[in-house]
């Protein structure tokens, strides 16, 4: 296979299971002129693991088959196959020359780059697409899938050893990534493609009125996290309740391996810095002193040995698994 082909399956696994929307509000104006192109704007859209797309909404009656908790679990899986784009990093190192192997890493992780940073933008304005719903599964599904991409990027920076510095912003990139979506998913219709070209060649300054649009220097509603806010699934508060009821009067170390096995099946996912955070969140849960943020966060646990995990996985699996489908 030739390195442009390895490069493009690569690509490939970013966008199955992926969720994005064009919103009208980074498009020039003469674009809109066509009734018909503003179909296409500001609805989110789905890729499923075959790269068709289907457009969503809010409205679940309006979805047919693809209902939004579809999409929030297949997001879920992301991680492993993410992952799986690692493993066949290294594997065609084995196989390939230097040079084609450098520039499949090479653009592959400029790629990632680029998705990570056109995901901020997704998740921060999915929140003004649906201003009246901040617990959306569609603003949750944007925001699972940038926490995954986030995760892989450092991923990859971590097994290749790479180095990058800050993102700016860079139409022709993020041009270049949105004819790929395009292109490589089933997307609307071959003439869309062409009329992502008409992207502002500047970054867009946009202002609102009487809604916040998040960034990452606004801290207020991070700070403010509370345990639930962790939990990747529906049903976060309930399985908040089930921790709580549980495990109170437990110590760190406790809340640690509730934690790993959260992560292990993919219901909670940490960015780099967040574990501060997720322990505020265990210590306002309950009244009694959890201990020291050390406690809770040194060393490893062995998932295999130690009793303490086994214990809470066996009842955390329990609990969970009784909670009732949403109908």
């Amino acid at each position: 296979m030739k390195p442009k082909d390895i490069l493009i399956d690569l690509k490939k696994n970013i966008f199955k299971n992926y969720i994005f929307f064009i919103p009208e509000i980074l498009l020039n104006k003469e674009f809109l002129n066509n009734e018909i192109d503003k179909q296409l704007l500001n609805k989110s859209s789905y890729l499923d693991e075959n790269l068709f797309c289907t457009i969503l909404s809010e409205n679940e009656e309006l979805n047919g088959n693809i209902n939004l908790d579809f999409v929030l679990k297949s997001i879920f899986i992301k991680k492993e196959v993410l992952s799986d784009n690692i493993y066949k990093i290294f594997e065609v190192k084995k196989i390939l020359e230097e040079t084609e192997y450098n520039y499949i890493l090479n653009n592959y992780f400029e790629f990632i780059k680029v998705s990570v940073h056109w995901g901020k933008l997704q998740y921060n304005l999915s929140t003004i697409a649906y201003p009246n719903n901040s617990k959306s599964k569609l603003i949750t599904s944007y925001q699972f899938q940038l926490d995954i991409l986030n995760v892989h990027l450092k991923e990859i920076k971590s097994s290749f050893k790479l180095e990058s510095e800050q993102f700016e912003y860079d139409f022709k990139k993020i041009s270049d990534f949105l004819m790929e979506l395009f292109t490589i998913g089933t997307v609307y219709d071959s003439s869309i493609v062409t009329k992502i070209n008409n992207l502002p060649e500047k970054t867009p300054k946009i202002t609102l009125e009487n809604e916040n649009l998040a960034t990452d220097s606004d801290k207020t509603n991070i700070q403010q996290k509370t345990l639930s806010d962790f939990i990747l699934h529906e049903k976060s508060k309930e399985i908040e309740k089930i921790i709580f009821d549980n495990f109170k009067n437990k110590k760190g170390r406790t809340y640690r391996c509730i934690y790993e096995y959260m992560s292990r099946q993919n219901l909670m996912i940490l960015e780099y810095g967040e574990k501060g955070k997720l322990y505020n969140a265990f210590q306002n849960l309950f009244e009694h002193n959890i201990g020291t943020y050390q406690s809770m966060w040194y060393g490893e646990i062995n998932k295999e040995k130690n009793n303490t995990y086994k214990a809470i996985r066996n009842i955390l699996k329990k609990e969970i698994d009784k909670l009732p489908d949403k109908k």
